[in-house]
């Protein structure tokens, strides 16, 4: 018997352009969270990627710059300027005020609200 795979059902996801106050873009930012059956790799029934990858010019991007996420095999962590982090996930509320908290501090702009 073929086992069915059940769906990740999208809790939130966009991507957008930030720009700074003279709209010089700085980054894209990129979100992705996803409802998902509980299971060895996603025990807390949530798949999750939050990146911001900081504009380097000339069409470059720092795609480890900030990222959370909880790939198969490595659980939650977070990437911070290229270095990879451990990361207690408690909520998505609480996933979402981290990358936050994170954003505002590596590059010292309020966080875009969309």
């Amino acid at each position: 018997m073929v086992k069915k795979k059940t769906p990740a059902v999208p809790i939130f996801k966009l991507k957008y352009e930030v720009r700074d106050k003279d709209g010089n873009l700085v980054g894209i930012m990129e979100i992705r969270i996803y409802r998902v059956k509980a299971d060895g790799n996603f025990p807390e029934g949530v798949k999750y990627a939050l990146q911001f990858a900081k504009y380097l010019g000339r069409g470059e991007f720092d795609k480890d710059f900030l990222r959370y996420d909880n790939e198969k095999r490595k659980g939650p962590h977070k990437h911070i300027k290229g270095k990879e982090f451990p990361y207690k996930f408690v909520s998505v509320d609480r996933l979402f005020e981290d990358f936050k908290k994170d954003f505002e501090r590596l590059t010292g702009l309020p966080f875009p609200e969309s």
